[in-house]
């Protein structure tokens, strides 16, 4: 299950990643009390069943197979609910995080498309010259969770969009949006810039 961490890339799957992992590790505390009380021996597992019966609120009263017998029905009944409730928590999380890297405000005005880049006054990557036009167009493309930026010279980043829908992040930098004249331009903080091609 760890092995998942790395698909954690936003706040939803976060979310369905810890409720997934509360889950599991909540079953495997239950399986390991149905252990005990159905194989172990002496005092710890009648210490594990009178624990499980106070958790679980079973009467003290009742005779010692009665309980166990109710202690362990109550158990699996657990089991499945907490399974039903992480299935259905995982799916709103993915429901949501399909909805909300699909909304107008994480992709502001339409990104997905091709730039031509404007190297500004530092020139641009594989020794490009300052405010020259690159002939390789940049893109902004989806890879159907999130959009991805490729500059000129290949390279792929993650894009964040800020909530207003006016900065970009990519390669750790931040870059403004703006339409003048009906034009989409990004300017980058080392005065790079993106004009979308129509």
């Amino acid at each position: 299950m760890w092995d998942a961490v790395q698909y954690v890339t936003g706040a939803f799957s976060l979310v369905a990643f810890v409720v997934a992992a509360a889950v599991a590790a909540y079953t495997a505390f239950l399986k390991s009390r149905v252990e005990v009380i159905k194989s172990g021996q002496g005092k710890a597992r009648g210490d594990t069943l009178e624990a499980m019966a106070q958790l679980l609120r079973v009467d003290k009263k009742l005779p010692t197979r009665t309980k166990e017998e109710l202690v362990l029905a109550l158990i699996h009944a657990r089991m499945r609910r907490d399974l039903l409730i992480a299935g259905v928590a995982l799916i709103i999380a993915v429901i949501l995080a399909f909805i909300v890297t699909r909304s107008p405000s994480a992709l502001p005005l339409n990104l997905l498309g091709e730039y031509q880049v404007k190297l500004g006054p530092n020139g641009g990557c594989n020794n490009g010259l300052r405010n020259t036009f690159p002939n390789t167009p940049a893109l902004i493309k989806s890879d159907g969770l999130r959009p991805i930026a490729r500059n000129e010279c290949g390279s792929e980043s993650p894009v964040r969009v800020s909530s207003d829908g006016k900065t970009i992040y990519a390669w750790g930098e931040r870059g403004e949006i703006k339409i003048v004249n009906g034009t989409l331009t990004i300017t980058y903080q080392d005065g790079n810039s993106w004009e979308k091609l129509q």
